[in-house]
């Protein structure tokens, strides 16, 4: 059975293109499937030793994504080896990586990137930029959920004083997502930024967000590491440079900004698509379009009421 059998069993999850990443690295290393564990042991060996080593937590995961793919196809499992627990115990242990706990942005830096972003754009590919962090700071939105938006997922973009909702089929751990971004007229309208990029994209269908040419033409769908790479030169632009701060900050600013204005986590969660977990208190409440898009408006009221005249 090939690679994309798994992937189409295993479904369009986070999960699954997490780990058909990891199955391509392999095989682009050189490993067969099925394998051996000795191969796996030489594999992660290799990983930890080279020039810019990859992360133990990372190799965990490579690790199960390879178990996966052979349980799943009914073959001995070759990271069961006491070898392959052992080395890759062995990479944790001398791992001296200091992880960057990405930190969100503060009051002061959001509207410095605010005020950039409700600035007028010449170009499709500044338009492009600001129509990202717009998405990032109303969603909260991993940006693989930001790479994977497309066209057909949004409704309220043919009128100009429309909110925008979205529809994500799937995310991490595999539940749809539902969020809201308000046309609050104001001069913090996330949702007109969003808009004005739309209105010069050539398709009106397929991917949201594109990479932009040196003619400043929109071609192929940006990948999520495009889209860090965009929110950090955003950030640059604006004056603000900090090894903690990437496209993940958007998201926990969101969640910051969102309770203290003591929006309830329910709301939070729902605007963001985040899944169960130690944070959540019982299960999800009904939260509708119109609660959502309050929450959002009274964030960036918040913020606007901090800018300078």
């Amino acid at each position: 059975m090939s690679e994309n059998v798994f992937l189409q069993n295993l479904g369009q999850t986070a999960k699954a293109k997490t780990y058909n990443s990891a199955i391509r690295q392999y095989q682009a290393w050189g490993g067969l499937l099925p394998s051996t564990s000795g191969k796996v042991e030489q594999y992660l060996i290799f990983q930890a030793t080279k020039k810019l080593p990859m992360a133990a937590s990372s190799l965990a995961v490579h690790v199960a994504a390879l178990r996966y793919w052979h349980t799943w196809h009914n073959f001995n499992d070759p990271t069961h080896s006491i070898r392959v627990r052992e080395t890759l115990s062995g990479i944790r242990a001398k791992e001296t990586r200091i992880p960057l706990s990405k930190r969100p942005l503060n009051a002061q830096e959001a509207i410095k990137v605010m005020n950039y972003i409700v600035s007028g754009s010449q170009s499709i590919k500044e338009k492009r930029d600001k129509a990202i962090i717009a998405m990032f700071i109303s969603t909260g939105y991993r940006r693989s959920m930001i790479a994977s938006i497309t066209l057909k997922m949004m409704v309220g973009l043919e009128k100009k004083e429309l909110d925008i909702a979205i529809s994500l089929p799937r995310h991490k751990g595999g539940k749809p997502v539902y969020s809201v971004i308000p046309f609050s007229g104001n001069s913090f309208c996330l949702a007109r930024v969003i808009k004005e990029y739309v209105a010069v994209l050539p398709l009106k269908s397929g991917s949201l967000f594109r990479a932009v040419n040196k003619k400043d033409e929109l071609t192929q769908t940006l990948t999520p590491t495009s889209i860090n790479r965009i929110a950090k030169q955003v950030f640059e632009r604006v004056g603000i440079q900090d090894d903690k701060l990437s496209s993940h900050s958007m998201r926990k600013t969101l969640v910051n900004l969102l309770f203290e204005q003591k929006q309830s986590i329910e709301v939070v969660m729902k605007q963001g698509g985040w899944s169960k977990g130690d944070t959540v208190r019982g299960a999800y409440l009904d939260s509708n379009h119109q609660v959502q898009a309050a929450a959002i408006n009274e964030m960036l009221d918040s913020l606007l009421a901090l800018s300078p005249a």
